[in-house]
Protein backbone atom coordinates (compact mmCIF):
# COMPACT_ATOMS: atom_id res chain seq x y z
CA UNK A 1 0.00 0.00 0.00
CA UNK A 2 1.17 3.46 -0.31
CA UNK A 3 -0.05 7.32 -0.39
CA UNK A 4 -2.14 8.40 -4.00
CA UNK A 5 -3.16 12.03 -3.37
CA UNK A 6 -3.16 11.89 0.42
CA UNK A 7 -5.36 8.31 0.48
CA UNK A 8 -3.81 4.88 0.99
CA UNK A 9 -4.15 2.73 -2.47
CA UNK A 10 -2.58 0.03 -4.29
CA UNK A 11 0.40 0.20 -7.10
CA UNK A 12 -2.60 -1.45 -9.24
CA UNK A 13 -4.87 1.34 -8.30
CA UNK A 14 -2.81 4.06 -8.82
CA UNK A 15 -2.12 2.46 -12.72
CA UNK A 16 -5.20 1.88 -13.36
CA UNK A 17 -6.40 5.53 -12.23
CA UNK A 18 -3.43 7.47 -14.24
CA UNK A 19 -4.46 5.05 -17.51
CA UNK A 20 -8.00 5.76 -17.18
CA UNK A 21 -7.21 9.70 -16.42
CA UNK A 22 -4.90 9.10 -19.85
CA UNK A 23 -8.03 7.80 -21.93
CA UNK A 24 -10.36 10.57 -20.91
CA UNK A 25 -7.75 13.17 -21.63
CA UNK A 26 -7.20 11.33 -24.98
CA UNK A 27 -10.75 11.20 -25.96
CA UNK A 28 -11.45 14.79 -25.02
CA UNK A 29 -8.65 16.01 -27.33
CA UNK A 30 -10.11 13.46 -30.32
CA UNK A 31 -13.83 12.40 -29.83
CA UNK A 32 -13.60 10.03 -32.47
CA UNK A 33 -12.04 7.75 -30.08
CA UNK A 34 -14.55 8.52 -27.20
CA UNK A 35 -16.95 7.79 -29.95
CA UNK A 36 -15.36 4.90 -32.03
CA UNK A 37 -18.52 4.95 -34.12
CA UNK A 38 -20.97 3.24 -31.51
CA UNK A 39 -23.72 4.88 -29.33
CA UNK A 40 -23.99 3.59 -25.56
CA UNK A 41 -27.58 2.65 -26.87
CA UNK A 42 -26.39 0.28 -29.33
CA UNK A 43 -24.61 -1.75 -26.72
CA UNK A 44 -25.81 -4.44 -25.00
CA UNK A 45 -26.77 -3.53 -21.28
CA UNK A 46 -26.24 -4.79 -18.03
CA UNK A 47 -28.87 -4.22 -15.91
CA UNK A 48 -28.01 -5.19 -11.49
CA UNK A 49 -30.96 -4.25 -9.05
CA UNK A 50 -31.30 -5.24 -5.30
CA UNK A 51 -34.52 -6.61 -3.10
CA UNK A 52 -34.34 -4.67 -0.47
CA UNK A 53 -36.30 -7.74 1.74
CA UNK A 54 -33.01 -10.34 2.35
CA UNK A 55 -31.95 -11.82 5.76
CA UNK A 56 -30.03 -10.39 7.67
CA UNK A 57 -26.40 -10.42 6.80
CA UNK A 58 -27.23 -11.50 3.22
CA UNK A 59 -28.09 -9.41 0.05
CA UNK A 60 -29.56 -10.61 -2.66
CA UNK A 61 -29.32 -9.33 -5.68
CA UNK A 62 -29.99 -10.11 -10.05
CA UNK A 63 -28.76 -8.79 -13.20
CA UNK A 64 -30.09 -9.69 -16.93
CA UNK A 65 -27.95 -9.14 -19.61
CA UNK A 66 -30.45 -7.43 -22.72
CA UNK A 67 -30.01 -6.55 -26.35
CA UNK A 68 -30.33 -2.86 -27.62
CA UNK A 69 -33.94 -4.11 -28.32
CA UNK A 70 -34.52 -5.44 -24.53
CA UNK A 71 -34.59 -9.06 -25.87
CA UNK A 72 -32.87 -11.17 -23.22
CA UNK A 73 -29.43 -13.12 -23.22
CA UNK A 74 -28.24 -14.33 -20.26
CA UNK A 75 -29.31 -13.61 -16.34
CA UNK A 76 -27.96 -14.19 -12.84
CA UNK A 77 -29.56 -14.39 -9.37
CA UNK A 78 -27.43 -14.66 -6.28
CA UNK A 79 -27.15 -14.16 -2.62
CA UNK A 80 -24.22 -12.44 -1.13
CA UNK A 81 -22.75 -13.12 2.51
CA UNK A 82 -21.93 -9.82 3.01
CA UNK A 83 -23.73 -7.76 5.44
CA UNK A 84 -23.40 -3.95 3.91
CA UNK A 85 -26.00 -3.18 0.77
CA UNK A 86 -22.73 -1.39 -1.34
CA UNK A 87 -20.43 -3.81 -0.97
CA UNK A 88 -23.22 -6.47 -2.29
CA UNK A 89 -23.92 -4.40 -4.97
CA UNK A 90 -20.30 -3.62 -6.21
CA UNK A 91 -19.59 -7.76 -6.15
CA UNK A 92 -23.13 -8.42 -8.04
CA UNK A 93 -21.74 -5.43 -11.09
CA UNK A 94 -18.28 -7.29 -10.84
CA UNK A 95 -20.53 -10.61 -11.17
CA UNK A 96 -22.38 -9.30 -14.16
CA UNK A 97 -19.21 -8.04 -16.13
CA UNK A 98 -17.84 -10.92 -15.78
CA UNK A 99 -20.67 -13.15 -17.23
CA UNK A 100 -20.70 -10.52 -20.34
CA UNK A 101 -16.76 -10.82 -20.54
CA UNK A 102 -16.76 -14.64 -20.12
CA UNK A 103 -19.09 -15.13 -22.99
CA UNK A 104 -17.37 -12.93 -25.51
CA UNK A 105 -19.08 -9.43 -25.32
CA UNK A 106 -16.75 -7.19 -25.07
CA UNK A 107 -18.13 -3.58 -24.16
CA UNK A 108 -21.37 -3.04 -21.86
CA UNK A 109 -23.93 -0.77 -20.50
CA UNK A 110 -24.42 -0.87 -16.91
CA UNK A 111 -27.32 0.31 -15.25
CA UNK A 112 -27.27 0.18 -10.98
CA UNK A 113 -29.61 1.46 -9.19
CA UNK A 114 -26.82 2.82 -6.73
CA UNK A 115 -26.45 5.95 -6.84
CA UNK A 116 -23.53 6.33 -4.70
CA UNK A 117 -21.50 2.90 -6.89
CA UNK A 118 -22.18 4.78 -10.04
CA UNK A 119 -20.37 7.93 -8.58
CA UNK A 120 -17.62 6.16 -7.44
CA UNK A 121 -17.09 4.71 -10.59
CA UNK A 122 -16.94 7.96 -12.25
CA UNK A 123 -14.27 9.43 -9.55
CA UNK A 124 -16.95 11.96 -8.43
CA UNK A 125 -16.92 10.46 -4.87
CA UNK A 126 -14.36 8.53 -2.75
CA UNK A 127 -13.96 5.01 -2.43
CA UNK A 128 -14.11 3.59 1.21
CA UNK A 129 -11.28 1.46 1.86
CA UNK A 130 -13.34 -1.99 2.44
CA UNK A 131 -14.79 -1.18 -1.33
CA UNK A 132 -11.02 -0.79 -2.44
CA UNK A 133 -10.31 -4.31 -3.62
CA UNK A 134 -13.38 -5.07 -5.48
CA UNK A 135 -13.10 -1.54 -6.60
CA UNK A 136 -10.03 -2.63 -8.33
CA UNK A 137 -10.98 -5.94 -9.71
CA UNK A 138 -13.78 -3.58 -11.72
CA UNK A 139 -11.65 -0.49 -12.25
CA UNK A 140 -9.02 -3.71 -14.53
CA UNK A 141 -12.51 -4.72 -16.11
CA UNK A 142 -13.22 -0.94 -17.09
CA UNK A 143 -12.66 -0.96 -20.49
CA UNK A 144 -15.56 -3.35 -20.94
CA UNK A 145 -17.50 -1.16 -19.19
CA UNK A 146 -18.66 1.37 -22.30
CA UNK A 147 -20.96 3.24 -20.16
CA UNK A 148 -22.23 2.89 -16.57
CA UNK A 149 -25.76 4.68 -15.42
CA UNK A 150 -28.05 5.00 -12.70
CA UNK A 151 -31.47 3.87 -12.83
CA UNK A 152 -34.21 3.64 -10.77
CA UNK A 153 -35.80 0.40 -9.23
CA UNK A 154 -38.85 0.34 -10.32
CA UNK A 155 -38.01 0.55 -13.81
CA UNK A 156 -36.38 -2.90 -14.58
CA UNK A 157 -38.54 -5.09 -12.61
CA UNK A 158 -37.18 -8.34 -14.43
CA UNK A 159 -33.81 -7.97 -12.58
CA UNK A 160 -35.08 -7.64 -9.15
CA UNK A 161 -37.32 -10.69 -9.85
CA UNK A 162 -33.87 -12.47 -10.38
CA UNK A 163 -32.99 -11.33 -7.08
CA UNK A 164 -36.06 -12.57 -5.49
CA UNK A 165 -35.44 -15.93 -7.00
CA UNK A 166 -31.78 -16.13 -5.75
CA UNK A 167 -33.13 -15.69 -2.09
CA UNK A 168 -36.29 -18.19 -2.40
CA UNK A 169 -34.28 -20.85 -3.79
CA UNK A 170 -31.33 -20.21 -1.52
CA UNK A 171 -29.30 -20.97 -4.33
CA UNK A 172 -27.38 -18.95 -7.22
CA UNK A 173 -28.13 -18.95 -11.02
CA UNK A 174 -27.04 -18.17 -13.91
CA UNK A 175 -30.15 -18.44 -16.65
CA UNK A 176 -28.77 -19.37 -20.30
CA UNK A 177 -31.86 -20.01 -22.05
CA UNK A 178 -35.17 -17.88 -22.14
CA UNK A 179 -37.10 -21.46 -21.05
CA UNK A 180 -34.89 -21.61 -17.61
CA UNK A 181 -36.55 -18.09 -16.69
CA UNK A 182 -38.64 -18.73 -13.75
CA UNK A 183 -42.37 -17.64 -15.89
CA UNK A 184 -42.89 -14.51 -13.28
CA UNK A 185 -39.51 -13.16 -14.27
CA UNK A 186 -40.17 -14.16 -18.64
CA UNK A 187 -43.69 -11.78 -18.09
CA UNK A 188 -41.56 -8.90 -16.28
CA UNK A 189 -38.91 -9.15 -18.78
CA UNK A 190 -41.73 -8.65 -21.38
CA UNK A 191 -43.08 -5.98 -19.36
CA UNK A 192 -40.08 -3.92 -19.48
CA UNK A 193 -39.62 -4.60 -23.07
CA UNK A 194 -42.74 -2.42 -23.47
CA UNK A 195 -41.58 0.17 -21.19
CA UNK A 196 -44.65 -0.63 -18.60
CA UNK A 197 -43.24 0.75 -14.85
CA UNK A 198 -43.69 -1.41 -12.02
CA UNK A 199 -45.27 -0.41 -8.63
CA UNK A 200 -42.78 -0.02 -5.81
CA UNK A 201 -43.43 -1.83 -2.60
CA UNK A 202 -41.01 -1.78 -0.03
Amino acid sequence: MMLFDGKRVTAVGIHLCILWELREILCGRFPNLASGGLSWHSLLDLVVKRDRSGQSGKSRRGGILRDPEGRFIVAFAKVFDVAKSLQAELKAVLEGVRLCVQRGFAEVHVESDSLLLVRMFHAEVGIPWWLMRDFEELLALRHHVRVMTHCLRETNRSAVGLAMEGINSGSNWVFESWGQLPLEVRKDISMDRLGVPSSRID
